[in-house]
């Protein structure tokens, strides 16, 4: 049980990493209009800013999580890019929503190679291709809700405000919106990646 508990969660957490990474591509036009930005700092919004950290940073934290807790480094992470994907929602101009993308990129770096050794432990070798598959749902799953939900809210946030129960919502632009209501989840999900059951390893060497 402890083993499908920990799938579920990991394949949620890597739904959310998928979200919170592609719904700045749906929202982009009314990021580029409302924010005044040229083509070249859209482009580096989109890919540049998140892409270069997370790689740079995704060695480093393979390499940190063969030392210490897993599950840890996976909730820091998860909490980090969550918070960041949330600020963006409050950016005024290139240079704070360029400091929330890569703060995305740098937290969502922990997220596979955590995710991928733990899963590995977790399941016996007849089971783990299976899981990894399972795993891998919560890619798709999560950049095909980005796309609607981040639709969605360009659309419609100006019909939908006055029902939110926070002052000043409507206050907000449709893509603000968006990120801060998808951002704001992944801190609860955190909560569920300690709770994970971490099988135990013989380290390696520092």
């Amino acid at each position: 049980r402890s083993a499908y508990f920990a799938l579920g969660v990991l394949v949620l957490t890597n739904l959310f990493n998928m979200l919170d990474r592609s719904i700045v591509s749906i929202l982009a036009q009314s990021i580029k209009a409302d924010l005044k930005l040229g083509d070249a700092e859209v482009g580096f919004l989109l890919g540049t800013a998140f892409a270069v950290f997370y790689s740079v940073v995704g060695i480093a934290m393979g390499r940190i999580s063969d030392f210490v807790s897993r599950k840890k480094m996976l909730a820091m992470g998860l909490a980090l890019w969550s918070v960041m994907t949330a600020l963006g929602g409050a950016a005024v101009g290139f240079m704070s929503l360029s400091a929330a993308r890569i703060g995305v990129g740098v937290g969502e770096a922990a997220a596979n190679p955590c995710s991928h050794s733990l899963l590995a432990d977790t399941f016996p070798q007849k089971n783990r291709a299976l899981a990894l598959g399972t795993y891998l749902t919560g890619t798709f799953l999560g950049t095909a809700i980005a796309m609607a939900v981040g639709g969605l809210f360009i659309q419609k946030w100006g019909d939908i405000c006055s029902a939110v129960p926070i002052a000043g919502a409507c206050n907000l632009a449709g893509w603000q919106a968006a990120l801060i209501t998808v951002g704001v989840p992944g801190l609860l999900l955190s909560l569920l990646v300690l709770a994970i059951k971490e099988p135990a390893r013989d380290l390696p060497p520092p």
